[in-house]
């Protein structure tokens, strides 16, 4: 049999299957090789219309007057800057006034890399849009940094808001979330691999390991982490630590140095840390840097931003999101299934696993995975409040029912809790010690993508 190449144009014009030699298993087999030419045909045109197209767009961006605050195009419009995480896509400048005083500016060189959010082993849908025009940056730079210094943006598909990091020219990003939550973006100088910016946030998760951090990187508090059963056994070698400032979040904030370490590598930093509600925030920017890189104006630079905004700075989600956002039950029973929950609500004259009006609401009950398990299936009992206030008295008042005394001789059962955006949630699970939780994480992303 003959295996050279058969031009199929050429052999089958007119009526090609005529022949009863063709069995349709053929047919469909010229068809789609025809198919593959005309479609590489297409790309080659389109590409080289796309690349003219690009050029000419290009030289008009070189000429047009840069604003001071970033336009981001929409995300969906870019060439796929997201899922990517170690390679960042540029998207724009920023423009910081100058240290010096004066009406010129510091051009800065703004990267955009979305981190991926895994939810129930599966990567998590887009909930929100992110911000698509950046704040107008405050914060003074020196006129040297221009060039040597860029912004790289972070978002997440599971929330609103977003966050601003500097870090020096060229170094390569790569966003990290640890299952407990906790998240940060290491930039590591290609050049020199032993070099890199570090930024860890605990995102109210850990508690032991926020506890820990704020003892060992704020001294005075060694003794209150002691006494919470975290005490510092090696402390820091500090040669510069000094707070922002005496209240605040300035008083919790810190800049520092160590102590050259054995492989001539030194690390210079800012912490930060918050208790509340949530429970204990810590977060911390840290540089490694060999004795060759000289450049303290830069370091002065990422450091000092990180600092001022006790933290990287906070990027506000889409207003027209924020404003469109909606606290109801259908709009968290949205994002939950968007998350892979698949949630059935129980009827009202069905039978609820916890029908307490609490605080003057009456809960909405949704079963968990109906179609999957054939078992008593999980549930959720949501309430939905008018403000933060009436959440905060519901989430008393189930403190009180769940844990009120009982002569029923029955199993105490106690749901997992979650509260946010005006939402508490009672998630009536069946895991335990063998069996994980299945959406504990998922609710409490959910709630918080909310509040973004």
């Amino acid at each position: 049999m003959n295996k050279n190449e058969v031009d199929w144009d050429k052999e089958l014009k007119g009526e090609p299957f005529s022949s009863k030699h063709f069995t349709p298993q053929m047919q469909q087999q010229v068809e789609q090789r025809l198919e593959q030419k005309r479609k590489f045909s297409f790309t080659r045109w389109s590409l080289a219309t796309a690349g003219c197209a690009l050029m000419v767009v290009a030289l008009w961006l070189g000429y047009s007057h840069l604003s001071e605050r970033a336009v981001v195009p929409p995300l969906a419009e870019q060439a796929d800057p997201g899922m990517d995480t170690d390679t960042p896509a540029a998207v724009g400048w920023l423009s910081f006034p100058v240290a010096e005083g004066g009406s010129e500016k510091v051009r800065v060189k703004l990267n955009h890399v979305m981190a991926e959010v895994y939810t129930s082993g599966e990567v998590s849908r887009k909930i929100h849009s992110p911000a698509k025009q950046l704040p107008a940056m405050t914060f003074p730079l020196p006129k040297d940094v221009e060039g040597r210094l860029e912004a790289t943006w972070v978002t997440r598909p599971d929330l609103t808001t977003s966050y601003l990091l500097l870090a020096p020219a060229g170094w390569a990003a790569k966003v990290s979330i640890a299952e407990n939550g906790s998240y940060g973006v290491t930039f590591q100088d290609p050049d020199n691999p032993a070099q890199s910016l570090k930024y860890t946030d605990n995102n109210w998760g850990c508690a032991g390991c926020a506890i820990g951090s704020i003892g060992s990187y704020f001294p005075d508090q060694a003794s209150w982490a002691d006494g919470m059963g975290f005490p510092v056994y090696e402390p820091l070698a500090f040669t510069k630590h000094q707070l922002l400032g005496e209240s605040g979040a300035d008083s919790r904030t810190a800049r520092y140095t160590l102590e050259l370490n054995d492989q001539g590598i030194q690390h210079q930093g800012a912490a930060y840390y918050d208790v509340g509600e949530w429970g204990y925030l810590f977060r911390l920017l840290e540089m490694k840097l060999s004795l060759q890189f000289s450049q303290s104006e830069l370091v002065e630079s990422i450091l000092g931003f990180f600092a001022a905004n006790h933290g990287p700075l906070a990027i506000p989600g889409a207003e027209e999101d924020q404003a469109n956002e909606e606290y109801t039950l259908k709009a968290l029973k949205s994002a939950l299934e968007e998350q892979g929950m698949e949630l059935t609500a129980v009827g009202q004259h069905e039978e609820h696993q916890f029908n307490k009006k609490l605080a003057g609401v009456w809960p909405d009950e949704l079963l968990v995975d109906e179609s999957k398990s054939a078992d008593m299936h999980e549930r959720l009992s949501v309430y939905a409040y008018g403000n933060a206030e009436e959440c905060a008295a519901g989430l008393e008042a189930l403190k009180l029912e769940i844990n009120r005394t009982t002569y029923d001789g029955g199993a105490r059962i106690y749901p997992h809790v979650f509260r946010g955006a005006n939402f508490l949630v009672a998630y009536w699970t069946r895991g335990n010690s063998e069996v994980a939780f299945s959406y504990d994480r998922t609710i409490k992303q959910t709630l918080r993508s909310f509040e973004s």
